[in-house]
């Protein structure tokens, strides 16, 4: 409360050499302290992971130019490239120090974060007590199994979740019905499920008692003397290759 004050009066110095801050620029410096403080952290949580692959990046693009190129006359943009480059893995170096020994520290109850970037953001993990342990054993009134009023509060503190289940798993089933009777591909998938029928064996073409009198020379498709003959391996037949290669393309299997 003090900073805010001091802060407020140096803000209203300007006004008149005598004001003091009022009331409500002391309530505007505190808002805009707790405003900034977990914007800050929110960046160091969130910004910095992006702003370190940005810079691993440019950092091997850059080393690639200074390996395909004469550095003799470089431009000031270029020598901070390359103070940029000499400086970089001796930071990450430093970084993953910190990580390593912030983590012996956290394994051997030295510290009370396991990372750099929690102490920034103002993060602390500490240890359950028998009080916090006893505390979350403890069942709220209204979540007793005792009593037809309990289940029923019960019951209406938890239809908010189902229905919201209900709610999401209903739009994930209408924008695939959506999806599979609109696009193309679902077009294909219910064409083919509606009207493919398993075709019929190319030596079932003719009864049995005409494959059998049928002559050893003839295509069984064609009733011709064969060309290029083709054993299928399931039956034993012999067929012409373009006949049994037809087939198979016009009906895919």
């Amino acid at each position: 409360m003090s900073t805010s004050v001091h802060n407020a009066h140096l803000h209203s110095i300007g006004a008149a050499p005598d004001d003091q801050p009022t009331i409500f620029d002391i309530y505007s410096q505190e808002n805009l302290a707790s405003s900034i403080k977990p914007a800050l952290k929110h960046i160091m949580k969130v910004l910095w992971p992006y702003v370190h692959d940005k810079l691993d990046s440019f950092a091997d693009r850059w080393k690639e130019l200074l390996d395909y190129r004469q550095w003799t006359h470089c431009s000031p943009k270029d020598k901070l490239k390359k103070i940029f480059l000499a400086i970089w893995p001796w930071f990450k170096s430093f970084m993953v120090l910190i990580k390593i020994l912030l983590n012996l520290g956290y394994l051997t109850s030295r510290t009370t974060i396991h990372s750099p970037f929690l102490w920034l953001a103002g993060v602390r993990l500490e240890k359950l007590t028998a009080a916090d342990i006893e505390s979350f054993e403890s069942i709220p009134i209204h979540l007793r199994q005792s009593g037809i009023l309990n289940r029923f509060w019960r019951f209406i503190l938890g239809l908010p979740g189902v229905l919201s289940r209900l709610f999401a798993y209903s739009l994930f089933f209408f924008q695939f019905i959506d999806y599979l009777y609109n696009s193309d591909m679902g077009n294909t998938i219910l064409k083919k499920n509606a009207l493919w029928t398993p075709p019929p064996a190319p030596h079932k073409l003719l009864s049995e008692a005409e494959v059998l009198s049928l002559d050893t020379y003839k295509c069984p498709l064609c009733l011709k003397r064969r060309v290029n003959d083709t054993v299928l391996s399931v039956s034993g037949y012999v067929f012409c290759f373009n006949c049994i290669d037809t087939h198979v393309k016009r009906y895919n299997a």
